[in-house]
Formats: C-alpha cells, structure tokens, sequence
C-alpha cells in the first residue's frame, strides 16, 4: 500500500477496476487508498470503476464517505438490468413496492452509479434514487428466472463510440432552462438526452465541447 500510495502523483490517475465481486473489492482497496493518501496535495485522485457489482456497505460506511464529497466522486459503479449480482442485497419486494425496498435495505450504495438497459444509460447519485432503481431491476429480472451473462465490453466499446452533444453546453440558468425547453419540444428522445446531459453536468463528468456518454 505504501508502494502505491507513493506512485501516485499529480500528473497521472490511478484507475482501479473490477468485476462482479472482484468489483467489490476494487472498492474496498479504494477506500483503503484513499485514506492513505494526502489529498491537500493536489494529487489526482484514484478512480475506481466497477462492473456488475453487489453493494458493499451498510448506512454507516455510506454516510462516512459522503461526508467527503472528493471520495464519493472517486467511485463509479456500472450496472445491466440483466446483471443480478447488483441488486443481490436489495430486499425482495414488488416493483410497486421498490420505494420500500430502498428504505429497508442494509446496504447502502454511494458513488456514482450507471445504469444502462436495452433502451439506455443513464447516471444516477443520489443513493435513495439508485436504490429504488435497483429495486425495481429486481422485479424486472425476476421475470427471467435463469441467470444471463452481462458483456460488460460490449457497453463499454458503446459508451466509447457515443457522443450525444457536440455543442458548447449552456451554463447559466435561462440558457439551461432554454436549452430544456428546446428539447421537451423535440420530443421524448430529446428531452431523454436533455435530462443525461443534465446529470452529467451536475456530477462533473460533461466537458464544454463533447460528452461520451451511453446511450
């Protein structure tokens, strides 16, 4: 760890991945590296990218990291609705009731999930949100009782090859609520995309020329 910790600079990024359970622990080591590390510095934070992972913490270790809102954007948690492995530690209850299931669950998410299907992708933070979500993944995937194989590369190279916006976003608030309006008028679709590059922007991911971004 003091090896790691000591190549870390700031110039370069320490990405640290992981799928299904090997995920988990990709968090875990994170949180380890982080809280070895001197972030008064201005040393680039590690990224911990996960694919396909279960929830790792209960309320507690979620309000810890939380508390650092530069830890909590250290982690970005990629999820298929075909994935079962995510939702593992979700309560079982009715999409009607996936509400409930967020509230009464033990594990507690934090980071930044992506949660992509069929139709799309799209960011969530808020950990109430993405447990609800989670939940209501559940009740989806409890249609099809047999396990599918997620190819998580195969939602990556899409993610690469997509750019949704390739204008200068709008900053202030009447271009933003402009920019929304635009959309809504454009239809679903749009007003889908308008909502992506809202999220996008809100958690630090969107750049003023292009986003990549999934869908």
């Amino acid at each position: 760890m003091q090896l790691i910790s000591s190549s870390i600079s700031t110039a370069t990024r320490l990405i640290i991945t992981g799928h299904s359970l090997g995920g988990s622990i990709a968090s875990l080591f994170t949180l380890l590296l982080l809280d070895s590390i001197d972030l008064s510095k201005n040393y680039k934070r590690p990224l911990c990218i996960t694919f396909g992972s279960p929830l790792i913490g209960d309320k507690s270790l979620q309000q810890a990291i939380l508390e650092y809102s530069t830890w909590n954007s250290c982690f970005l948690h990629v999820a298929s609705h075909k994935d079962p492995l995510p939702r593992l530690f979700i309560s079982q209850q009715s999409s009607s009731d996936a509400e409930l299931a967020s509230q009464t669950s033990e594990y507690k998410p934090f980071g930044t999930f992506l949660l992509c299907s069929e139709q799309g992708c799209s960011c969530f933070e808020n950990p109430e949100s993405i447990l609800e979500f989670l939940g209501r993944m559940r009740s989806v995937g409890n249609r099809n009782k047999e396990m599918e194989s997620v190819e998580y590369g195969n939602i990556v190279e899409r993610l690469s090859r997509k750019a949704i916006c390739e204008d200068v976003i709008p900053w202030s608030q009447d271009e933003t609520d402009s920019f929304i309006a635009a959309t809504i008028n454009k239809g679903k679709k749009d007003l889908f995309t308008a909502t992506i590059i809202l999220q996008l922007i809100a958690i630090g991911l969107l750049q003023l020329q292009v986003a990549q971004l999934p869908y």
